[in-house]
């Protein structure tokens, strides 16, 4: 399956306001959506020494009108301008808190960044909105996903091979509050792990390899962490009960709210699971095609932001058949297991 990125203007729209598709048909074929790390050992150093510029969205008008020809327009426009404005507010505050690896950084618009590209200035950093979609296949057509990532890259690189990209946590999994901070503080701190761990190698390990290697690494931490769950993310046939009698470790249901609130103030001894899209998941009948979104889940440490657990980790590497979708299950509830 071939993969293609969509410029950072945001015309594939409304990723952000689609539900997940459930239905699964027999027959099923899957696109992995982190397909190559471009950056090498050699650009990340020269990119760490660079000025980091980090670029926030704008509206655009034309999007804007395309939104109201559709139905149920005015939504599709609160939600175009709440996403944007949500989106700004989390990376400008994600990256000054968190953003370690250069030492100087720069905030700017989409407009002023293109400005920038054009007059050919000193080549810098950047850190920009990015969507990934599966390019028009004959087989199946189009899938109606767009994956929202975030991409650190050189200026000068190509549109479509950024040195890195990772992809936002907890896209589509909620219905009101799409985002909240911690989304993207796990975001930035992991993206700069997995680019320190690439510095420190001699081969590229991109993020789903980095994943499996820092919950193998840190899967101690487990027994001394009381792990929350999104309520969302409890499948509906498996009661509460079921998950504390049958998990080796301490796990508590939580809401949103209270997730943000451990991570924002980076709580010692709790942990929180975060769902990161991984694949597209087709599935074919003789009369339907629907695409859905694989994850994989990832516990974080509420306290250093240190992956430290993921679904698959020690006791093997992620497979789609066990993540096709955000929810939390048995399987992934008997796994969360600290390492001896």
């Amino acid at each position: 399956m071939n993969l293609k990125l969509s410029n950072p203007n945001m015309k594939n729209q409304f990723t952000f306001s689609l539900l997940i598709l459930a239905i699964l048909f027999s027959n099923c074929f899957k696109a992995q959506i982190t397909s190559e790390l471009f950056g090498t050992k050699d650009d990340f150093k020269t990119l760490s020494k660079r000025i980091l510029i980090v670029e926030t969205l704008v509206e655009h008008q034309e999007v804007i009108s395309k939104l109201n020809k559709k139905e149920n327009s005015k939504k599709l426009v609160e939600d175009y301008k709440k996403f944007i404005q949500k989106y700004n507010e989390y990376i400008q505050i994600t990256t000054f808190k968190y953003w370690k690896l250069n030492d100087s950084i720069e905030f700017k618009t989409e407009l002023e960044v293109a400005e920038l590209k054009k007059k050919k200035t000193k080549p810098f950093a950047l850190l920009s909105y990015m969507e990934l979609k599966e390019e028009e296949n004959d087989a199946h057509g189009e899938s109606i996903f767009s994956i929202p990532a975030i991409k650190y890259t050189r200026s000068e690189a190509a549109e479509d091979q950024p040195d890195y990209l990772i992809y936002i946590p907890s896209s589509f999994i909620r219905s009101n509050k799409k985002y909240i901070e911690s989304d993207f503080r796990v975001a930035i701190m992991a993206m700069q792990e997995n680019i320190r761990y690439v510095m420190k190698t001699k081969e590229p390990i991109e993020f789903q390899e980095f994943i499996l290697d820092m919950s193998d690494k840190n899967c101690k931490k487990l027994k001394r962490s009381t792990v929350l769950v999104e309520r969302n993310m409890l499948p509906k046939e498996i009661a509460e009960d079921w998950v504390k009698s049958h998990c080796k470790i301490k796990v508590e249901l939580a809401t949103v709210e209270e997730i943000e609130h451990h991570m924002f103030y980076k709580t010692k001894g709790k942990s929180a699971v975060i769902a990161i899209p991984i694949a597209f998941l087709h599935a074919k009948s003789k009369i339907e095609d629907k695409a859905s979104i694989v994850y994989f889940k990832v516990a974080v440490d509420c306290e250093t932001g240190n992956i430290i657990w993921t679904n698959g980790g020690s006791l093997g590497h992620i497979t789609y058949e066990n993540n096709q979708s955000h929810l939390m299950s048995e399987r992934d509830f008997k796994n969360m297991e600290p390492c001896e």
